[in-house]
């Protein structure tokens, strides 16, 4: 069972026991409770194709759907338990609060103030009360709901980015393999210093081989992918159901491919301004470094996911 899952289950087991344990006697709020639960667990334990669980994982929407069931049912819990478990939610719910809402938001601060009215064992937990509280929550996880469809839609941006990118470099790569002068990696002979006339192509022989701009791209690849090694160590994973980082990750190979393809076309054809054709065969070092600069592009990329992700 996957992360999200089994937290899922966790919950509504957890909340399961507390409205069995619940003291009050609303009928109507007790069967609420009940089958949001049951609809969280259908939602986290539900199968089926390959192709619809792809296009549940595009939507989010079984995990949209069983966490909103949770929220039904903590927030039918708040009017049935007893006085001293409500109360005890109140460090959960400032909690919830401080997460999900933004700083800048002038609720948050009324809202503290409530709470630390109602935590004072002195305050009655009236029915009043119950109804603030649960208003309270429900703000939270309209918030916190929010953010995690932000992060989704960011996550398959990326996912969607580099699926085109790696299309992209496949097709130039094909192209180039049937015809060797598609994509003019290789110096001219007369732009070259001191260098052999033999040494032009990314092979280091005077004509391209139909293998040069993979090889381009697979080390632009590998270098993209060790930048997004210093983008892992800066990362915060939070328990979020979406993969972001994985996502980031993964942009960074195609992204790291086209910067070194790029970088590669540039160089050679001398629109670098201070740097001057190279041999063909250093074209692989700067591929490399090409490569690895992805991250002076996709770091915009980190920022915004750090931001989503709460930093």
């Amino acid at each position: 069972m996957s992360g999200w899952r089994t937290l899922v289950e966790v919950e509504a087991n957890d909340l399961a026991d507390e409205v069995r344990r619940a003291g009050g006697h609303d009928a109507v709020e007790r069967t609420i409770a009940l089958e949001a639960l049951e609809r969280a667990r259908t939602a986290a334990g539900a199968t089926g194709s390959l192709r619809e669980l792809l296009l549940d994982w595009w939507s989010g929407s079984r995990i949209e759907s069983a966490w909103g069931a949770l929220h039904e049912a903590q927030g039918a819990l708040m009017l049935l338990a007893d006085a001293d478990w409500v109360r005890a939610q109140v460090p959960r719910i400032e909690r919830a609060l401080q997460e999900a809402l933004d700083p800048s938001d002038v609720r948050l601060e009324r809202y503290r103030e409530r709470l630390r009215v109602l935590s004072d064992p002195a305050t009655p937990i009236r029915a009043a009360e119950r109804e603030e509280l649960r208003a309270m929550r429900r703000a939270a996880s309209v918030a916190s709901d929010q953010s995690h469809r932000d992060i989704r839609g960011l996550r398959n941006l990326l996912v969607a980015t580099s699926v085109l990118l790696t299309a992209f470099l496949l097709v130039v790569g094909i192209g180039h393999a049937l015809e060797p002068h598609f994509v003019p990696l290789c110096s001219s002979e007369g732009s070259l210093r001191g260098a052999s006339a033999t040494d032009l192509c990314v092979n280091g022989y005077p004509k391209p081989d139909r293998g040069d701009v993979f090889k381009v791209e697979l080390i632009g690849a590998m270098a993209g992918l060790l930048g997004g090694l210093l983008a892992l160590v800066k990362m915060t994973r939070l328990p979020e159901p979406y993969s972001l980082p994985t996502a980031q990750i993964l942009l960074k190979a195609p992204a790291g491919a086209t910067t070194a393809l790029v970088g590669v076309l540039l160089l050679q054809s001398g629109a670098l301004v201070g740097f001057s054709p190279q041999p063909g065969s250093q074209m692989l070092a700067y591929s490399a470094l090409f490569g690895f600069s992805q991250q002076l592009l996709t770091s915009l990329v980190d920022r915004k996911a750090a931001s989503l992700l709460g930093g």
